[in-house]
């Protein structure tokens, strides 16, 4: 079998949006347990996440739109995107997770990964969540 990392950690499901919204911890909390419940779990190289580097997000958005979501209190960033007190150092790791996989995968220590992170990011624009994807930071 190939060598396929998995990069988790509670810090992901700190991201809290209001009850009814779409995206919820209970998509990875699913996963995990699903995960955890298969005969895969112990095949997988379990990998902790590291927290982007300014520089790593600042590749990708604006200094503007980092420090504007950075000093934003709880409430939405666009009519769809929820951000909480923990928002902003989840999506830090969300997209830190993707640089470790990656660097992971460069070095031979895994072939494949997946991240089980949020908030999801990959819809974000540079200067912008986009609330379709409840989106914040992205790689």
């Amino acid at each position: 079998m190939k060598k396929v990392g998995l990069v988790y950690d509670g810090i992901f499901l700190e991201h809290e949006t209001p009850e009814w919204h779409p995206e919820s911890k209970q998509r990875l909390i699913a996963i995990i347990d699903a995960l955890k419940s298969s005969e895969i779990w112990d095949k997988l190289i379990r990998i902790k996440p590291r927290q982007a580097e300014f520089n790593d997000i600042a590749a990708v958005h604006t200094h503007g739109y980092i420090e504007r979501l950075k000093g934003m209190g709880t409430g939405y960033a666009d009519p769809d995107t929820y951000i909480s007190a923990n928002s902003f150092v989840a999506a830090l790791y969300a997209a830190g997770a993707v640089i470790e996989a990656i660097d992971r995968c460069k070095k031979g220590e895994i072939e494949r990964a997946f991240c089980a992170v949020r908030p999801p990011g990959h819809h974000a624009e540079a200067d912008r969540p986009w609330g379709s994807a409840y989106s914040t930071i992205s790689l």
